[in-house]
Order: structure tokens, then C-alpha cells, then sequence
């Protein structure tokens, strides 16, 4: 397994390669919960594409890092990550609104998926939010805030 690790001030950001999957990725200080296990797979389409292309997303330029993996699963899980990839940088949307985009009223189910997102960053899951607030996020708040100013999302 290769790792591709990235120090940042809210701590280390590491992706797990095996093969050309990303066995997973996130910070350090998160908790991984049932990602390695998720049905869900994230299919990597250029190793040294995503390692450049990480390092200009944490140093602050605007990347579409969706690009770089392919999802592959089938339901519910699948259709979240396929709205989610397609937020634009700088930008977010409720978990109601990606329930909506789906046709699902299933806003809670939507958080759950997120949860078991085995590529957080790359699929942009920090870009959820709640309607009266930030919402959570797998690696813990402070996190998910340092994502979002580093794209200049006013919180």
C-alpha cells in the first residue's frame, strides 16, 4: 500500500493507495468509521495527477479534484457522491438540497453517506452544509471550516 501524506496546519492529510484504487483518504485526526469496508470505491484514474493536484488544492488554488476518481457503486451512496463531486469550488449546498437533487427527501440519509465517504477532499463532502449551520463533518469542525475558508466559503 502507498500513502500520499500532506502536513497541513489542521493536521495531516493522508490517502491510501492500493492497486488503482484510493483504499481511503482524510485527516489524520478523523475518524475513518466504516470507509475501508464501504461498498462504495473510489477509482483512481492518475496517481501523479492527484498528488499535484492536491498539493495546489491545500496551497490554496482552485482545483476540481472530482475529476481525478471514479465511483464505483451502485444506490443511494453513489447518486450523493455523484451531486456532491459536481459542487463547484468555493461553493456549497445543504444535505436537503442534495436530497433534492436526487429526488429524495432523505436529507438525513444523505449526512449517512457522507459519513462513509471513502474520499473525503477529493469528493467534496465539506461543501455540505447544514440550513442553520456548518453541519458535521467526519474529520471533526475545525476541519471542515479550514476547508471551507481555504476555498472562500464566508462562515
Amino acid at each position: 500500500m502507498r500513502v500520499i501524506s500532506f502536513d497541513l496546519p489542521v493536521g495531516t492529510f493522508r490517502v491510501f493507495l492500493e492497486d488503482r484504487y484510493i483504499v481511503r483518504s482524510g485527516f489524520e485526526t478523523g475518524s475513518f468509521g466504516d470507509k475501508a469496508t464501504s461498498k462504495v470505491r473510489a477509482r483512481l484514474k492518475s496517481e501523479s495527477r492527484l498528488e499535484n493536484a492536491l498539493r495546489s488544492y491545500f496551497d490554496g488554488e482552485v482545483v476540481d479534484l472530482s475529476d481525478l476518481v471514479e465511483i464505483e457503486s451502485d444506490g443511494f451512496a453513489s447518486e450523493v457522491l455523484k451531486v456532491v463531486s459536481e459542487i463547484p469550488y468555493g461553493k456549497t449546498l445543504t444535505y436537503s438540497q442534495v436530497a433534492d437533487r436526487i429526488n429524495s427527501r432523505a436529507y438525513r440519509a444523505v449526512g449517512k453517506a457522507l459519513r462513509n465517504n471513502p474520499v473525503p477532499v477529493i469528493i467534496p463532502c465539506h461543501r455540505v452544509v447544514a440550513k442553520n449551520g456548518i453541519g458535521g463533518y467526519s474529520s471533526g469542525i475545525e476541519i471542515k471550516k479550514y476547508l471551507l475558508r481555504l476555498e472562500g466559503v464566508e462562515i
